[in-house]
């Protein structure tokens, strides 16, 4: 096996270790919005017991629901931050910026694109960056981007 056979192989695992995290990370968000919904609903229950004299037991239920609930958001999302600081830095690993979705140049740590690159930056639209986001999807998961 040649060396850029066993880099390429590298490669090949930290990208598909990122996408893994990334499926995980999506999973992970999912349950982070259920914990906002029942945070919101805890508060919901609170006020009404408190401000608009409801039943004791809204008022004890909502701020049970809003101490767990409100906790357990703030453990997934910085669960969740850090995973994706995580999938950042395999990509960076892997050579990919997952800013650009470019390669990274190895000599000096940025993506290929010299000085032209900021020169068509400044110039760039919207669309472009839509595009460049599309890019680096494809690149995490493998797949061409959908057609409009």
């Amino acid at each position: 096996m040649t060396r850029n056979d066993a880099q390429a192989k590298k490669r090949a695992q930290l990208v598909s270790e990122a996408r893994a995290q990334t499926d995980a990370i999506q999973r992970l968000e999912t349950w982070a919005r259920v914990f906002y919904g029942l945070l919101a609903l805890g508060i919901i229950l609170g006020l009404w017991h408190f401000t608009y004299n409801g039943p004791a037991a809204a008022g004890i239920a909502g701020i049970i629901l809003t101490i767990l609930s409100g906790a357990l958001a703030a453990v997934f999302h910085v669960g969740i931050s850090h995973a994706k600081k995580n999938v950042a830095a395999l990509l960076r690993a892997a050579g990919i910026d997952l800013a650009t979705g470019r390669p990274i140049d190895e000599k000096t740590g940025k993506p290929v694109g010299g000085s032209e690159e900021k020169k068509a930056s400044a110039k760039r639209s919207a669309g472009s960056d839509f595009a460049l986001a599309k890019q680096a999807l494809k690149i995490l998961y493998g797949r061409q981007p959908q057609k409009k």
